[in-house]
């Protein structure tokens, strides 16, 4: 049921159904012994608790999920775990680490003939863009993110896209072209606009675009920007922002002040 319910799952306000769901899945699977299924089941309940700001439990679910899935030989389940964890280290800074994570769940899932998982595979090359961004390979990142954009994908049109054009948006800006991340911004924002349970996307597009418009001397509508993504990152968990803030600082932008507007 997780497996299946998890665009619903993903998309859903607060998360309780997920971490009810998946703590059974988990328990069902362990009382049949079926290791890969509990593998499944841990990526699953990890990707909740990540939703949920828990990213230290987060890390130690995809962890069991990992050896789990090795001792079955899932090699699906043990990709996705590796992928998963590459996420939980750039989500804390660890950029580094988190590229070799996704270059290992890589590796994983494209050996040996065709790719097992191809969407966590996709995902593992879209995630790749922003970690050379933020280890300051801006070139590397804008390269890579061009390329993925262009090859064929699981999927087309979707958050991948916009996580895709938001880092080439970022990185030319870091290489000192402002006006063109304005373009690829205003790209990913028609992307996103378009989906529904992925505010995350569209608040970095908007937080980029305030960056971009600062340094093109366009202070108002810098400030509309941020006010705008302020207010989508006020609803979400925290390391969303503070995982983007050094992809900002790396364009030059410091975020103003912005008084929270929660109740």
């Amino acid at each position: 049921l997780p497996a299946l319910l998890w665009s619903y799952l993903h998309r859903a306000s607060p998360q309780t159904e997920g971490v009810a769901l998946g703590r059974t899945a988990v328990a069902a699977a362990r009382r049949l012994g079926d290791l890969s299924a509990q593998a499944h089941g841990l990526n699953d309940l990890g990707h909740v608790w990540g939703a949920l700001g828990e990213l230290t439990l987060s890390r130690r679910t995809f962890q069991r999920a990992r050896v789990l899935a090795h001792n079955a030989g899932d090699r699906c389940a043990e990709g996705r775990a590796l992928a998963n964890l590459g996420a939980y280290h750039y989500f804390t800074g660890r950029y580094a680490d988190a590229g070799e994570y996704y270059e290992q769940a890589l590796d994983l899932l494209t050996a040996d003939g065709p790719e097992t998982d191809d969407w966590t595979a996709d995902l593992c090359r879209t995630s790749l863009a922003p970690t050379y961004l933020l280890l300051g390979r801006y070139q590397e990142a804008s390269d890579h993110a061009s390329r993925v954009l262009a090859r064929p994908r699981a999927q087309r049109n979707g958050p991948m896209d916009c996580s895709l054009l938001n880092t080439l948006a970022a990185a030319q800006h870091a290489l000192g072209r402002p006006e063109e991340a304005v373009g690829h911004y205003e790209r990913s924002l028609a992307v996103s606009s378009r989906l529904t349970g992925y505010p995350a996307q569209r608040a970095h597009a908007l937080a980029g675009l305030a960056a971009a418009h600062r340094a093109l001397g366009r202070e108002q509508r810098s400030r509309q920007d941020w006010d705008a993504a302020h207010e989508i990152y006020a609803e979400l968990p925290a390391h969303q922002l503070t995982s983007n803030l050094p992809i900002l600082a790396a364009m030059g932008f410091t975020p103003p002040v912005t008084t929270d507007r929660r109740p």
